[in-house]
This record gives C-alpha cells, sequence and structure tokens, in this order.
C-alpha cells in the first residue's frame, strides 16, 4: 500500500503515504535455541550415525557441512558457496565469502582439518572430480553446491537422531542457530580457562566476519551452562564474604 501511495503521489501529490507503522504490525524477534554443551556432542555423534538408506550426499557431504557450520560458526550461505580451492587442508584455512561480498581466512582445528581430508578423499572418489570451482559440499551432480532446503532436512533428522526436540515452525532450533551455538560455546570454553575475555572478545567478532563487537553481542546468551560457570567463579572469587546457612 505505502509503496503504490508513493508511486501515485507523482501524479497527485494529495496521495496519502501511510507511514511505515502505519498498520501497527509488529514482528517478534524469534526464539533463539542455543545447543548445550551435551546436546553439541550429541549432535555432533549424530552427524556420523546418518541411516544407511539415505543417498551419499546426505550421508556425508550434508553430515561434513552441518559438522562444520557448528565447530566454525559460519554462516549457512557462506558453507555452501565454499568452492573447492577455498579450502586448503595443509594449512587447516578456509577462505570464506561472507555478507556483503566481504572474504576472510578462518582458521580450524586440526582434528577437524583431518576430518575434512577424510570427506574430501571420499567425494573425490564418489564424482571422480575435483575442479578448484566445484562446491566443497556438492549435490549429486558433483559440481554445484547442495540446496539449503535439502541441508535443513538431514539438519532435522540430525536433531531427531541426537535426540534433540525440534519446537515447531519459528522455534527452532534452526539451522542458523549453529553459529549461536558456536559463539557461546567457545565462549563458554574461554570463561571456564579463566582468560581475559577482554581481549578474546574481539577475536571472536573477527572470525564470525563481524566489523565490531555489538554484532557479535546478538550470538551471547546466557544459557544453563554459562550460569552455572558463572556462579562457579563468582563463588571462587568471593567466597570469604559468603557463608552458608542451614535452614
Amino acid at each position: 500500500m505505502r509503496q503504490m501511495a508513493r508511486f501515485l503521489i507523482s501524479e497527485e501529490p494529495r496521495t496519502f503515504v501511510p507511514s511505515t507503522r502505519f498498520l501497527g504490525i509488529h514482528r517478534r524477534s524469534p526464539v533463539i535455541r542455543v545447543l548445550s554443551r551435551e546436546e553439541a556432542c550429541r549432535f555432533l555423534d549424530a552427524c556420523d550415525h546418518l541411516p544407511p538408506t539415505f543417498s551419499f550426499a546426505r550421508r556425508v557431504v550434508h553430515s561434513a557441512a552441518l559438522r562444520l557450520m557448528l565447530l566454525t560458526g559460519l554462516r549457512c550461505g557462506e558453507t555452501l558457496s565454499l568452492r573447492s580451492q577455498d579450502v586448503d587442508l595443509n594449512q587447516s584455512m578456509l577462505t570464506v565469502r561472507g555478507k556483503f561480498g566481504k572474504t576472510r581466512f578462518v582458521p580450524i582445528a586440526a582434528d577437524l582439518s583431518k576430518r575434512l581430508q577424510d570427506y574430501r578423499k571420499m567425494v573425490m572418489g564418489q564424482f571422480k572430480s575435483n575442479r578448484p570451482n566445484d562446491a566443497f559440499f556438492p549435490c549429486p551432480d558433483g559440481h554445484r553446491p547442495i540446496l539449503r532446503k535439502s541441508l535443513y532436512k538431514s539438519f532435522r533428522c540430525v536433531l531427531h537422531i541426537a535426540g534433540i526436540e525440534h519446537r515447531g515452525r519459528g522455534k527452532g532450533p534452526r539451522l542458523h542457530e549453529l553459529r549461536h551455538s558456536f559463539a557461546v560455546l567457545r565462549l563458554l570454553s574461554w570463561y571456564e580457562s579463566n582468560v581475559d575475555l577482554g581481549t578474546k572478545l574481539p577475536l571472536l567478532a573477527t572470525y564470525l566476519g563481524h566489523v565490531g563487537m555489538t554484532t557479535s553481542q546478538v550470538y551471547l546468551h546466557m544459557t544453563q551452562d554459562f550460569v552455572g560457570e558463572v556462579i562457579r567463579r563468582q563463588v571462587n572469587r568471593f567466597s570469604d564474604l559468603i557463608t552458608e546457612v542451614s535452614l
């Protein structure tokens, strides 16, 4: 309605152009479902136990893509757009083409790099091709990237195998919430190690491809795992001020 009115006003200056909030429609922010550490472990294990009746693409390609998303925090689009030449497993480094045409280098852990090496050998053996511009996570033709909706179906299957409840449409977990889970679990690991978060948080922002901490703060949530660790740290710090009272 508003766009039509803006078009008509060029012909008839008296046309009323409603404001953006004219109809009073307010979108609710989705509830973010972050995986706990225990759930994340079950999720990764489930990635390795997709039914043998699934196609090669779903059992091998989809499971590797989901594992990478949880362990690196890559966006779904960034993961699916990876090409073979973007994945340097000798240096354990990914070249990621992010939002707005920005490119960044993302280092990965040695164990993940080893898994991806094994994965690459399996893909090369299956599709008999490994051109530099081929998708690193290819669909059955061996060249084009897998589709997001297809990956989402495998994601739901992995959740089911891992015993993680899906709360229905709009309530998650969603594919993008693997990125939230990565950020929270990385922060939790640093918190447990008593590192200086003031120096680590900018590194997390850079790793996620954010310009500054303002955007990264969207991904940091107070989970049950985190609450327990915060309590532990504060009890250790102020134990001389805290006394137990018997009821």
